[in-house]
């Protein structure tokens, strides 16, 4: 792992603390443990260090679901600028962790970014498990690997 992403991930963990239990630092851990098995079905179209800082901070101000993704993104390009990040990697971080989000993806939707597709469909991959939410969030998926994933780890649990 990049030096960056451990000091983000050192950082994040303080600020995720103190979240509601939904949006705590387990949550990121369950985000990025999908993204990096999505992230082998897509090597050749995504960047490794930029979709783990956007797991990373996605959700790092969660206060309300509205302003998250905002928030969030200055919340990452503070720390980011802190750390003499590239401007032109901050830029690909913050548009994956915008587009994860219903209305930046309504309003920017031409982003051809791989990034943002995978921290998506890791984000929501956990809520597509419950019987409850599984109609919901299983056709939004834009990834087929997603969706497979899903209906074994749901055949898991039927057997």
């Amino acid at each position: 792992m990049s030096n960056i992403v451990n000091q983000a991930t050192e950082f994040a963990k303080a600020e995720y603390a103190k979240h509601d239990p939904m949006h705590r630092w387990d949550h990121v851990e369950q985000v990025m443990e999908m993204a990096l098995y999505l992230e082998d079905f897509y090597r050749a179209e995504t960047d490794p260090e930029i979709l783990r800082l956007a797991v990373i901070f996605h959700d790092i101000w969660y206060e309300n679901y509205d302003e998250h993704a905002d928030k969030s993104v200055d919340m990452a390009i503070r720390f980011l600028k802190s750390e003499w990040y590239p401007e032109e990697k901050i830029a690909l971080v913050t548009r994956a962790m915008l587009d994860h989000s219903w209305p930046h993806r309504r309003r920017d939707w031409n982003s051809k970014n791989m990034e943002w597709k995978i921290l998506y469909d890791s984000d929501k991959f956990h809520l597509a498990l419950n019987p409850s939410w599984y109609e919901k969030y299983f056709n939004q998926f834009y990834l087929p690997e997603t969706k497979i994933r899903v209906l074994e780890k749901r055949n898991e649990v039927l057997c």
